[in-house]
């Protein structure tokens, strides 16, 4: 079984390996007028805040589950319970914004979704346009168009 990375001094472990290159990237035109959109990696970037939202979502549940009744700072009335009336409002904000985390990744999911599709369209009009012309600068069937 893998150590941490570095290993303990009394039991020391190797790094793990790198991760291999990305695939190299095609050549751009002169000026930097390209956009390159890693297909595959967007749709990971989707699925991985799909599931950052479940995960956040079950946090945000397990988290107001433990603060549901809970007395913040214990019951002693001298020193506790006025300790807990000033970390109260923290108290709720903190849940506030967890409760709203798995909707802020939810929405992140669906823009990237969205942000996909519209590559993708734009990609496929951009083959279409590019398959009704022909190398020599006419219309398919060697008219040019007026």
């Amino acid at each position: 079984m893998p150590g941490p990375i570095g290993g303990y001094r009394n039991a020391p472990v190797s790094d793990p390996a790198a991760p291999a290159a990305p695939a190299a990237l095609p050549a751009l035109p002169a000026g930097g007028a390209a956009l390159v959109v890693d297909f595959g990696a967007l749709t990971a970037a989707v699925t991985a805040a799909g599931s950052a939202a479940g995960h956040a979502q079950d946090a945000a549940v397990r988290l107001q589950n433990a603060a549901a009744g809970a007395e913040l700072w214990g019951d002693d009335p001298g020193l506790g319970q006025p300790f807990g009336d000033a970390f109260a409002g923290s108290r709720q904000d903190l849940l506030d914004t967890v409760r709203e985390l798995p909707k802020l990744l939810e929405g992140l999911a669906d823009d990237l979704a969205a942000a996909r599709r519209g590559f993708a369209d734009a990609e496929d009009s951009a083959t279409t346009l590019a398959q009704g012309f022909t190398p020599g600068g006419g219309t398919p069937g060697g008219g040019v168009r007026a």
